[in-house]
């Protein structure tokens, strides 16, 4: 196993092996993460794909969750005496490239209906143009904030550009993979128009963890039937928020959902860490701060209901 770390591929050990890479750099790799040498693998920022090199998490992980199961069906590349080739052993077909992120505290996001809004330029105005697409752009240069969405003749979302408040991310993103915009128009969707969609209205097999692939109604059965009514309890039971951790921020679906799954189940919405730690890591930073609190057992019997709880000892080093 190498690992190979960073923001541009580093190839450079496949290249002195002899393994191909591509025209931007990164090993090249088929449908099941092969390299042009059987016995070698690649995923990652380090591979290329259709000549693709994806810098962002959840593709890593798909193609993660593709090499290992294909693994099942080859030891190493070398195809197991006696077995046949499983065709439906999964392949990577690519991933989508929308994300939400936070760069030096300041919101951004892309997202698209499919893969075509990056690799065909959709957010390019005269690109688009051609294509017969509508580029409509809202910019408040006092407050930092610009967005631009990407419409169809038909005035279908096909994606979008965020930059300074991306709170509707999640809703707008859902939108795009719609065939329609239903009872909207085009103008809702800016800042100050209607909202693009609610938690309450987004549909159960709708994504709200883009990184782990988890829909409202995983989240929602967790809390119905699992009981998991915090945060850390839903990213335990269901994965959720345990990529980027976006989802699972107040900006994030998670805690929208959270909140209103509980309250029409006759709940109080918590907030906190946990059930017996009643605040959140930032509340409790600020009380250590206030209160001059210099040990963890001081903290523990200031702040805790109750005992030594785990929650609060992965709040402190920074896990929640």
């Amino acid at each position: 196993l190498v690992v190979s770390a960073g923001i541009r591929a580093r190839d450079e050990l496949a290249r002195e092996c002899g393994v191909a890479v591509g025209a931007r750099g990164g090993v090249v790799v088929n449908s099941r993460m092969q390299s042009s040498d059987p016995t070698i693998f690649a995923l990652g920022e380090v591979a290329s794909y259709q000549g693709m090199c994806y810098g962002l998490i959840a593709p890593g992980w798909e193609q993660a969750s593709v090499l290992a199961k294909n693994f099942e069906e080859a030891t190493w590349g070398l195809q197991k005496k006696g077995r046949p080739t499983n065709p439906e052993a999964p392949v990577y077909m690519g991933s989508d490239l929308s994300t939400k992120l936070k760069l030096l505290g300041v919101d951004v996001a892309s997202f698209g209906s499919s893969t075509d809004f990056w690799f065909k330029r959709y957010f390019d105005e005269a690109k688009g143009k051609e294509l017969g697409l509508t580029n409509t752009i809202q910019v408040e240069p006092f407050s930092g904030l610009y967005r631009k969405l990407v419409f169809s003749p038909e005035q279908r979302l096909l994606g979008g550009l965020l930059v300074g408040n991306a709170e509707d991310y999640y809703s707008l993103l859902n939108l795009s993979k719609q065939d329609t915009l239903g009872n909207k128009v085009p103008g809702d969707l800016f800042l100050g128009g209607s909202s693009a969609e609610g938690a309450e209205d987004l549909s159960d097999d709708s994504l709200v963890c883009l990184c782990q692939k988890v829909t409202k109604g995983q989240v929602v059965d967790a809390i119905k039937n699992e009981d998991c009514c915090t945060i850390p309890e839903i990213k335990k039971c269901t994965t959720a928020g345990n990529g980027c951790g976006g989802c699972v921020l107040s900006t994030g679906f998670i805690p929208k959902i959270l909140k209103a799954t509980l309250e029409s189940m006759g709940k109080t919405a918590f907030t906190g860490i946990s059930a017996h730690f009643p605040f959140t890591r930032a509340e409790l930073f600020e009380i250590i701060r206030v209160k001059e609190l210099k040990t963890y057992d001081q903290v523990v019997a200031e702040c805790a209901r109750a005992g030594k709880i785990p929650d609060l000892q992965a709040a402190l080093i920074g896990d929640e």
